[in-house]
């Protein structure tokens, strides 16, 4: 009696075949996997993460080479959303952590440094000046008047530094009288290029005549773009600062005005300075002008 062959073994339960599908899907989750991995890669970099604005960024980068179901393919698809989750906790933490690093240094140095707002861009005074701090960049901006005057990097003694840097470059060599006389002339300048009857001038016609006057030496030699020092909102508004901290409004019988801007013309910052004291405290003006003072003439 012949035997019956046996039957084929089905694919799907023969050790071959079965081999084969193993093969490729290993294949398939290889390649997923070294896809990832390549990916992955650009960020586990130390140096990335100590600014948080290029780490978010290469987030983003790699967050577009895979698709959400690859992601999930290899196990990682919290990756993305747990890293964003860190820079945010990294960026609260570090305006916390530099606030309070700044403001014992500053206490050492005797320097007084005010929270002016937590909203973005975080707001401090570092007497006498505005301080707006750019977190993702790592920079502050030193302002003054609403001008910005100068930039340094995030750190507590380099703001300290700058500072200094600052009040130096503003206030050494400072004379009253002779900031009064050029303003003066200045006025005078602007009143006779542009026929002005009136004693009011706007504020910002009469800077270029400042700026010509503020030049050193070697300007004044050589006229040339090279040898030109700008002349800036916020240092003008600084000077007229000091003019009011030495007393110096009222020179000779003659008294320097600062015009009130009111109703549209405050919103047009372009036309206007905010004229401001150490704290923070101050007005828009638009006009500048002059005016005899009686009583000083009579004494």
């Amino acid at each position: 009696m012949s035997q019956e062959p046996e039957p084929h073994p089905d694919a799907a339960s023969s050790p071959w075949e079965r081999c084969r599908l193993i093969q490729e899907g290993l294949k398939v989750a290889a390649k997923a996997h070294s896809k990832a991995a390549t990916a992955v890669g650009s960020l586990a970099k130390a140096a990335l993460w100590e600014d948080l604005e290029k780490a978010e960024k290469a987030l983003s980068r790699v967050e577009k080479k895979l698709r959400p179901d690859e992601w999930q393919s290899v196990g990682q698809e919290k990756l993305v959303s747990d890293l964003r989750a860190w820079c945010s906790e990294r960026r609260r933490r570090a305006k916390q952590e530099f606030f309070g690093r700044l403001t014992e240094k500053a206490r050492q140095e005797g320097v007084e440094v005010m929270l002016i707002s937590r909203e973005e861009p975080v707001t401090l005074r570092v007497t006498p000046f505005e301080v707006q701090l750019d977190l993702e960049k790592g920079v502050a901006h030193f302002l003054f008047a609403k001008d910005e005057l100068a930039t340094c990097r995030l750190d507590e003694n380099e703001v300290l530094i700058q500072r200094a840097k600052l009040m130096e470059e503003l206030e050494k060599g400072f004379d009253p009288e002779g900031f009064f006389a050029r303003c003066l002339a200045a006025w005078r300048a602007a009143r006779a290029a542009r026929r002005i009857e009136g004693e009011r001038v706007e504020i910002l016609q009469i800077l270029p005549y400042l700026a010509i006057e503020a030049q050193p030496k070697r300007f004044k030699e050589t006229p040339s773009i090279k040898n030109y020092k700008g002349y800036s909102r916020g240092r003008f508004a600084y000077e007229v600062h000091l003019l009011r901290r030495a007393r110096g409004f009222l020179q000779d019988g003659v008294r320097l005005n600062l015009g009130v801007a009111t109703g549209t013309t405050a919103s047009k910052k372009k036309r206007v300075i905010y004229f401001e004291d150490e704290r923070g405290n101050g007005e828009y003006k638009l006009t500048v002008f002059f005016t005899r003072d009686e009583r000083v003439e009579s004494s």
